[in-house]
């Protein structure tokens, strides 16, 4: 069954994500699609170019796809796409978008993982080395998006698709194994003894004067209750401004909050 029979949410905003995506071109790169998958099995499906949300589900192009098996799967990384793979879903992308030359950023969460994909025409080879040369950028664009989009994002989350039978397609032997790649990484990061080590790299977002409050008093150790009761709003308004600040800062849980937090904080102490 085809999801978007049910829920044309991602059809509706299609248009909108194109507006969004508009400063990508200036980089060359023609098509952005968001995919955040859970654990239960729904995801959330976003793409600068409506038709190709609808080919994905109507021809079913989901079941060829490097990254529609569980959330478990995955790392935190990015993948540069295969040439050499001629799977249904990259020979569409070519032959009816003009789409390849792509890069696909992972971001994984504990119950969630959020898949960020970029791509230009089948003649912009260069692009693969733009990629290399600039995470940085993509990255930003993410940050962009996520703030920019936070009303899509937030209105997405109610309005799932789930993929009739998700749980019987097949997984991809072809895909690089990557529970055992996080061992190796962990492994070789032991033995220089790196585990512990936070990077220091300048964490270029931009918060709201709220944001920033609520921020300064997490760091002093206050509850939401104790932050809404100082700042004379409801508790549910510091949550929400709490997941804000999560998302522009990429953490999954309080701990990693508040080590980006510090880290956000020294470096931008003279600001």
């Amino acid at each position: 069954m085809n999801p978007l029979q049910t829920n044309s949410y991602p059809l509706d905003m299609a248009k909108d994500i194109y507006n969004l995506c508009l400063p990508l071109q200036r980089l060359g790169i023609t098509y952005f699609t968001y995919l955040k998958k859970f654990t239960d099995g729904s995801q959330i499906y976003l793409s600068n170019s409506g038709q190709w949300i609808e080919d994905y589900f109507k021809l079913e192009l989901y079941k060829t796809s490097l990254f529609e098996d569980s959330p478990d799967s995955y790392n935190s990384g990015y993948f540069i796409w295969p040439k050499e793979d001629h799977s249904p879903v990259f020979l569409h992308a070519r032959d009816y978008f003009n789409s390849d030359n792509g890069i696909t950023i992972i971001e994984k969460n504990i119950n969630y993982c959020e898949f960020y994909f970029f791509s230009g025409p089948v003649k912009a080879t260069w692009l693969n080395n733009f990629y290399l040369n600039n995470i940085d950028l993509l990255k930003k664009f993410i940050i962009f998006f996520k703030s920019e989009g936070g009303r899509i994002l937030r209105k997405s989350e109610k309005n799932r698709l789930h993929i009739h039978n998700a749980s019987n397609l097949k997984s991809h032997d072809h895909f690089p194994n990557l529970k055992n790649e996080r061992n190796v990484r962990n492994e070789f990061l032991s033995e220089i003894n790196a585990m512990d080590i936070i990077s220091q790299d300048k964490i270029s977002i931009k918060l709201s004067s709220r944001e920033k409050e609520v921020a300064q008093n997490i760091l002093m150790g206050k509850t939401a209750q104790r932050i809404a009761d100082q700042l004379v709003i409801s508790r549910k308004t510091v949550e929400r401004h709490i997941e804000n600040i999560k998302n522009k800062l990429n953490c999954s849980n309080k701990v990693e909050l508040i080590k980006r937090l510090i880290i956000f904080e020294n470096n931008n102490s003279g600001a």
